[in-house]
C-alpha cells in the first residue's frame, strides 16, 4: 500500500475521494504557478460557481517567501503538505511554467487527483466537476444528526475500534449496528472514513455491496459475513486513528443522475483507484437522517 495515502487501514476495492477545508460554506482552493492570466482564468471560474474561494495572492506570495521560491511559485512534490498547511487548504491547483498544463493535488497526501494537458474551457469544467463532488461528500460527512432523531444508530460491535481495544496490523476489522427507527421500515446506509491527512474514502456502498438499503431495527454487519475473501477491512500501516462516519437516511445519498456514470465502485485488489467520486447531497434535501462516528485505533504488531 502506498504510504502517501496515510491510511490507517485498508479496505480492498474502493475509490479514493479527498476531503477539503471549507469556510463560509465555500471550499478554499489555492491556485499556484503559471502566469497571471492563466491563474485568473481558473480563479474567475472558481468564483463564478459561488462554491469555491481561491486563496488571496498576498497569502500565496508569503508562502513563496517561506519556501524561498521567489516569484515562480513552482512547488515541488515534497512541499505540498507544508504549502497546504500554510495556506489553510487541502486542494492545490498547480500550473506549470507554460501556464497551460495544470493538476489538482491533495496537499496532505501529495496525491494527484487530476491532470490536464491544456488550459481549456472543457478541462476547467472537468476540474470544477471534480471539486463539486468532493465538496458535496465533505459537507455530507460534516452533518450532525437531526434533532428529531428519525434514525438512531446503535453500534453493537466494532472490532478494531478504540473502545474495543484497537487492532494490530493485519487484523480484520468489522462493524455491527442496528439503525433504530419508530417510523421507518428501511434506511439507506453510507459509511465514510477520514484519514489523518484529511482524505476521505467511501467504504459503503461499494463494488460488492452496491445496495445500501437495509431494514431498520435489525442488525447489520459491515463487511457482510458472507463476503468473499478478498473483500475485507484490514488494519494496515501507518499506526494511528481513523474516524468512521456512519450515515442512515430515508433516501439514497446519491442524489444526481451523473453519479451513475462515474464508476463509483471501481478499484483494484492491491491499490486504491481514484475516480471522480459521487455527489452526496443529503444536506441539501429535507431527508431524515442520523449520524454516528466510530474511531478505529491501529497499532503496530
Amino acid at each position: 500500500m502506498n504510504l502517501l495515502f496515510k491510511r490507517f487501514f485498508q479496505f480492498i476495492l474502493f475509490a479514493f475521494i479527498s476531503t477539503s477545508i471549507v469556510s463560509a460554506n465555500k471550499l478554499n482552493v489555492a491556485v499556484v504557478g503559471g502566469d497571471g492570466d492563466s491563474r485568473s482564468q481558473i480563479e474567475n471560474k472558481l468564483l463564478s460557481t459561488e462554491l469555491f474561494q481561491p486563496v488571496e495572492r498576498t497569502k500565496i506570495e508569503k508562502l513563496f517567501k517561506e519556501l524561498k521560491l521567489g516569484q515562480t511559485g513552482f512547488l515541488k512534490e515534497g512541499s505540498y503538505p507544508k504549502a497546504g498547511e500554510f495556506l489553510g487548504v487541502h486542494y492545490l491547483i498547480i500550473l506549470d511554467e507554460t501556464g497551460k498544463n495544470f493538476r489538482l493535488v491533495h496537499s496532505g497526501s501529495s496525491k494527484i487527483l487530476g491532470s490536464w494537458p491544456n488550459l481549456r474551457t472543457d478541462s476547467i469544467e472537468d476540474l470544477i466537476q471534480l471539486l463539486e463532488k468532493e465538496k458535496s461528500l465533505q459537507e455530507l460527512a460534516r452533518l450532525q444528526s437531526s434533532r428529531k432523531n428519525d434514525f438512531e444508530i446503535e453500534i453493537t460491535n466494532s472490532v478494531g475500534s478504540r473502545d474495543m481495544g484497537g487492532a494490530k496490523f493485519g487484523d480484520e476489522l468489522f462493524l455491527e449496528m442496528i439503525v433504530n427507527s419508530k417510523t421507518e421500515k428501511y434506511t439507506y446506509i453510507t459509511i465514510l472514513v477520514y484519514g489523518q491527512d484529511g482524505s476521505v474514502m467511501q467504504l459503503f456502498p461499494n463494488k460488492y455491496q452496491s445496495d445500501n438499503k437495509v431494514e431498520t431495527n435489525k442488525e447489520f454487519q459491515f463487511p457482510a459475513a458472507d463476503s468473499p475473501k478478498k473483500y475485507k477491512l484490514i488494519a494496515s500501516p501507518p499506526a494511528g486513528e481513523d474516524t468512521l462516519v456512519i450515515i442512515a437516511s430515508n433516501t439514497p445519498t446519491v442524489m444526481d443522475d451523473k453519479a451513475s456514470t462515474l464508476g463509483i465502485y471501481k478499484g483494484s485488489e492491491n491499490s486504491f483507484s481514484q475516480t471522480k467520486g459521487i455527489s452526496l447531497q443529503l444536506d441539501k434535501t429535507n431527508s431524515k437522517y442520523g449520524i454516528e462516528r466510530v474511531i478505529f485505533e491501529i497499532r503496530e504488531k
